[in-house]
């Protein structure tokens, strides 16, 4: 995977959630395109591999998207669908792209906190990438779900801030 000065400790966090990781989680902030996202999903594929267990990856907008009309839909859902908010709750890994992207409603906010907390609780690892600085996503989340993520990522040991000079990896930047 391409790497940059400024991505170095995302890297390096990355190989660490692989080979020793969970049960923490991690949280990539940073500049767009910079490769929060392709190195999370070789990262969740890996440790997925490793174990031998299952993964999931979805945009937070998505998900939020999936819920709503799983909940507004519930009645026809066909045989065999999975209800999307316990599949992602339950999911043994799950990295959860953009977070803060979603637009903050009480619904989002509170759906959002249920997903964390229910996570939290059965102690299953997630990977977080968001294109807003923590302080930004505290404006956009709230403060009970950014505490709840600085939980999950071992008190805010697995925060991994990239700086904004990154190199753009989709336009020629990067390695």
């Amino acid at each position: 995977f391409p790497g940059s000065p400024q991505t170095a400790a995302m890297l390096e966090a990355l190989r660490w959630w692989v080979v020793e990781g969970p049960p923490a989680s991690l949280l990539l902030v940073g500049p767009q395109s910079v490769g929060k996202t392709g190195a999370a999903i070789a990262a969740l594929h890996e440790r997925c591999r490793r174990d031998l267990r299952g993964g999931f990856m979805t945009t937070a907008v998505r998900l939020l998207g999936e819920i709503r009309a799983g909940f507004q839909d519930r009645n026809r859902l066909p045989e065999g669908c999975e209800d999307p908010f316990r599949r992602v709750e339950l999911v043994p890994y799950l990295l959860l792209d953009d977070i803060g992207k979603e637009h903050s409603t009480d619904w989002v906010l509170a759906t959002m906190f249920d997903l964390l907390d229910g996570r939290n609780r059965n102690a299953r690892p997630t990977l977080f990438t968001s294109n807003l600085s923590l302080e930004d996503l505290w404006g956009r989340l709230g403060q009970s779900n950014v505490d709840r993520i600085i939980e999950m990522c071992g008190r805010g040991q697995g925060i991994i801030e990239i700086a904004q000079d990154a190199p753009n990896l989709r336009v020629g930047g990067g390695g």
